[in-house]
């Protein structure tokens, strides 16, 4: 009878903590609601998206005012992690991410942050820890391309034909998710222009290839870095044939198809149904 009636007290006491925690988050939301009814509020997420937009601004060669400057700045700093890391999330169970990381030490030096700081000297000695510029994933690499920091031959072969597949194909775009497929679609694009933008104009041509060579574990020649996207390939076929098959297709692409495609017209038909896609797919407010 006592364990029942322990369990009872505390059941009640669950109940009224669970009840005053709602009473509490109803009341804190009707404070924070707008006169017009609607609430707004930061959006808590990695700094990637913060960083891919001012590498758009900066291919676009579009003007950053001294208040979002700061206003960046600021922000990367205050998502930056106790060991120098920024993570997928804040407060990333998982810790710093070496991808998000790199770009995020990137696009602190092209705001002018100086690396010698020590903030950057943290996050620089992270990335080196964890691999350096060489472990980075693919779509990472993609914009260290198109600063030219990259070769684009570091990037996985793409091709905008790729959108005529049927859906029936394994190979279809639209197997991937919705989200995946705002990402794929511009890609294709990318790597069939393979573009080049220019750093921030403190930057010299001749420092492009080196500009970020502190956060390399390998040291090379001042050239366009060349990072090999595919592994050995018995050892591949023996250990996962499915990659091993991607793998050749890529080289099939790289070879065969894409030399190929890339002089019929279906290329130029690809690419206006890539950017049909995504304007058809755009937000009325521009996002």
């Amino acid at each position: 009878m006592d364990n029942i009636a322990e369990d009872c007290n505390q059941a009640m006491s669950l109940k009224h903590q669970t009840e005053r925690a709602i009473h509490l988050a109803t009341e804190h939301a009707k404070f924070l609601v707008h006169p017009d009814g609607h609430w707004a509020g930061p959006l808590l997420s990695d700094t990637i998206f913060t960083t891919q937009y001012i590498f758009t601004l900066l291919s676009l060669t579009q003007p950053i005012s001294e208040a979002d400057h700061k206003s960046f700045i600021r922000f990367f700093l205050s998502a930056e992690e106790e060991d120098g890391s920024w993570a997928l999330a804040p407060k990333h169970p998982y810790g710093g991410n070496l991808s998000v990381t790199v770009e995020t030490y990137m696009t602190l030096k092209m705001l002018g942050f100086s690396p010698s700081h020590p903030i950057m000297e943290k996050a620089r000695a992270w990335i080196l820890e964890h691999g350096g510029i060489e472990k980075v994933r693919n779509t990472t690499r993609v914009f260290l391309a198109m600063f030219g920091i990259l070769s684009w031959s570091s990037i996985p072969q793409l091709s905008p034909e790729l959108i005529f597949l049927p859906t029936w194909s394994p190979l279809s775009i639209f197997r991937a998710a919705m989200w995946a497929r705002t990402i794929i679609v511009p890609l294709l694009v990318l790597r069939a222009y393979e573009p080049v933008y220019p750093l921030p104009r403190t930057v010299s041509a001749s420092e492009v290839p080196s500009y970020l060579d502190e956060l390399w574990c390998t040291r090379l020649p001042g050239k366009p870095r060349i990072l090999p996207y595919t592994k050995p390939s018995i050892p591949l076929l023996l250990s996962n044939p499915i990659s091993f098959l991607f793998q050749l297709l890529d080289l099939l692409l790289l070879y065969i198809f894409i030399p190929v495609l890339s002089r019929l017209p279906a290329r130029r038909l690809a690419i206006e149904a890539c950017m049909r896609y995504m304007m058809d797919r755009q937000d009325p407010e521009g996002p």
